[in-house]
């Protein structure tokens, strides 16, 4: 009896530590999806022009609200490196011309930068990119085969204040449960987003018009990626965004608690998470079991 006893206690030992380990993992994965403070990330510094200026600006202030670690990145910064050190790529709204121009100015091939971003992405890297920032099929080397499309049938207007609706299916999983379902913002020269290739998006929000996309999200490689074709960075009537240029018009929305359910959606793994969920609730059930059954089998020989 005594032997059969010692037998027995070793078996729930390591089940004991097995399940302590498990449970003690569960918190951990969770705490990086609402806690930004330690998240890297940068924002593309480079370009010149008035509206790109403000977008960048828009962008930094956005970060820098949700309390993240957040910082200024350029092409000789990408070349020598720097997307190796950092979580989230932040690309305002920026011609992919200028991103060209300026890998050749910092001593690389001329899309030797997009080429980069695209690994950093496909190696486990976040990128919020927002209208220039969000396509790069000017030429023949787009960053993503989803692509930003004109024209955009009935919806028009450029620099104006325009409706889009948000996906209900997204709210209360990746947008929280009090998210408006419909939002007005700035637009650009309103695009809609097309998969030109096999990469399936999540659509964020559409235009009312016609239903199309105007903000998605999807994952590349072991990265995630959300582009938007409006502007949801700038608060027009509001100086937390660090600049007036659009604060001439009307739009008492801001849609920056969005964009950090988002941000948390893109350095976040939810997969690993769902995971680690799933073993938390049936992990214990399971161990119990095994214990119960092993104990049983010792006492019956």
């Amino acid at each position: 009896m005594v032997r059969l006893a010692k037998k027995a206690s070793i078996i729930p030992l390591w089940l004991v530590i097995l399940s302590i380990f498990s449970t003690a993992l569960l918190p951990q994965v969770n705490a990086q999806t609402n806690d930004l403070n330690s998240i890297k990330i940068r924002v593309y510094i480079g370009g010149f022009d008035p509206k790109n200026i403000a977008s960048k600006t828009a962008l930094y202030h956005l970060f820098e609200w949700m309390g993240a670690d957040v910082d200024w990145i350029s092409a000789e910064d990408i070349l020598n490196g720097a997307l190796e050190e950092i979580d989230l790529l932040a690309m305002p709204a920026i011609s992919p011309y200028t991103i060209n121009d300026e890998s050749i100015a910092a001593g690389g091939e001329v899309y030797e930068v997009r080429t980069m971003i695209q690994d950093f992405i496909k190696e486990g890297g976040a990128y919020f990119g927002i209208y220039g920032g969000a396509y790069f099929e000017w030429n023949a080397y787009p960053l993503f085969d989803v692509r930003l499309t004109f024209p955009n049938p009935n919806v028009s207007g450029t620099q104006e204040i325009n409706e889009i609706d948000i996906e209900p299916s997204i709210i209360g999983s990746m947008l929280p449960e009090n998210t408006n379902h419909s939002l007005s913002l700035l637009t650009w020269a309103p695009g809609y987003f097309k998969s030109y290739g096999t990469t399936k998006f999540i659509t964020i929000a559409s235009y009312p018009e016609n239903g199309l996309p105007a903000m998605v999200c999807f994952n590349l490689g072991e990265g995630r990626v959300f582009i938007s074709s409006p502007h949801p960075e700038h608060e027009e009537e509001s100086s937390r965004d660090g600049t007036d240029y659009y604060d001439y018009l009307d739009d008492p929305d801001s849609e920056w608690y969005i964009l950090r359910s988002i941000t948390e959606w893109l350095v976040s793994k939810k997969d690993i998470v769902i995971f680690w969920t799933v073993c938390g609730s049936f992990g214990g059930f399971f161990i119990i079991a095994i214990l119960y059954i092993t104990l049983n089998k010792r006492r019956r020989k």
